[in-house]
């Protein structure tokens, strides 16, 4: 069986780290990667010996004319590759993929990292998604949502069936060799995210900024848009002799080792990888209350939930930890096990790949009819 996996964008993110996950652990299955462009997956495809295609106009910003001709761009790609099924990622793509994959007669299956209409995003364009996924629902086998959240989220507004509907939390493999050892005579503050919505820098130095009379550093690790507008916050703040930006990295592992608190600041979220990439280093989470996130940081047991938008309540949060050793190792400690129990690369593989021989088996006795 031949699974084509499609995304909009090859740029390192949480969508893409889902997908190289799944392409480099179902070598059962013949794969083929396509993407609007070239970069960090694509990259990643060559490293494990998986033929990728770019699809022409999948980039774009919504433009009627422009999209129909990526959907025409999909639809010839799929009938080259003849995939057993297209697995769909990212608004963009997975509209476009379940359209062309419609008209090539190949099955289809969506992963929503988090709703383009979730709470926080502009209402205006909320509605347009609403109304695209809805139609979209009636060409797609099934719906994965990677938090119980957006499983309810996509109920709540009847975009999907609920017997399309079901969740496959997001899970990373264990790296046992670069869990913290929390013991940095300055405590290290890491967030790793992209400088781009919903991620929210510009509170994490504010309430940075209210700590000036603790010791602590502060890493924030990502490019992206908004890098050079929060270098400027951080210089206007007074932190720049605390704040250390390093741009993207390839060691985020590494980097974590080094750390003693995790932090994820958004204004909204689908189930970030990051988090699970702090639980899994052994350190506390201090994320924001949005999305699938308490799904995975239970608060006061693995790490600290604080309101989006609310820089006090972060740092207070952050105070807390910050002043005891002890707790961040505790909060820590559990976040691991929690980690272990829920949230690794083989468990969610694992109900992955199960709906996909669901699938197949479908497939399998519609030609045998046809026979």
């Amino acid at each position: 069986m031949k699974v084509a996996y499609v995304i909009t964008k090859s740029e390192f993110g949480g969508a893409q780290e889902y997908l190289r996950i799944l392409m480099s652990s179902v070598r059962q299955y013949e794969r083929v990667l396509i993407t609007g462009d070239t970069g960090y997956l694509t990259e990643t495809a060559e490293k494990l010996d998986i033929r990728y295609q770019v699809c022409k106009g999948l980039i774009h910003p919504v433009r009627p004319w422009q999209d129909l001709k990526a959907m025409l761009n999909m639809y010839r790609l799929l009938r080259e590759e003849k995939p057993d099924l297209v697995h769909a990622n990212s608004s963009k793509a997975g509209v476009i993929a379940r359209v062309a994959a419609l008209f090539a007669g190949v099955p289809a299956v969506f992963t929503a990292h988090g709703w383009a209409f979730t709470e926080g995003s502009d209402p205006r364009s909320a509605r347009v998604y609403k109304w695209i996924e809805r139609i979209s629902s009636f060409i797609t086998r099934q719906v994965i949502c990677v938090s119980e959240y957006d499983a309810n989220l996509a109920m709540r507004h009847e975009v999907v069936e609920g017997s399309q509907l079901m969740t496959v939390h997001n899970g990373i493999p264990d790296l046992p060799e670069c869990v913290s050892a929390h013991d940095n005579a300055v405590p290290c503050i890491v967030m790793v995210a992209r400088f781009a919505a919903p991620k929210d820098y510009q509170t994490l130095l504010h309430a940075a900024a209210m700590l000036g009379d603790l010791d602590f550093k502060l890493r924030c690790v990502g490019d992206g848009p908004m890098l050079g507008q929060c270098k400027a916050l951080s210089t206007a703040l007074g932190l720049d002799d605390r704040v250390e930006f390093t741009g993207a990295s390839n060691n985020v592992a590494d980097l974590l080792r080094d750390a003693d608190v995790f932090t994820l600041i958004s204004r909204w979220e689908g189930f970030p990888i990051s988090v699970l990439e702090g639980m899994r280093a052994g350190l506390p989470v201090v994320a924001t209350r949005v999305g699938g996130v308490p799904e995975a940081v239970m608060d006061d047991v693995t790490g600290i939930l604080v309101a989006p938008n609310s820089h006090i309540e972060l740092a207070n949060a952050l105070r807390r930890l910050l002043g005891d050793a002890s707790l961040r190792k505790r909060l820590g400690s559990a976040g691991r096990e929690r980690y272990l129990s829920q949230f690794t690369s083989e468990r969610m593989v694992g109900k992955t790949v199960r709906v996909y021989e669901t699938i197949f088996a479908r497939r399998r006795s519609a030609l045998l009819v046809q026979d």
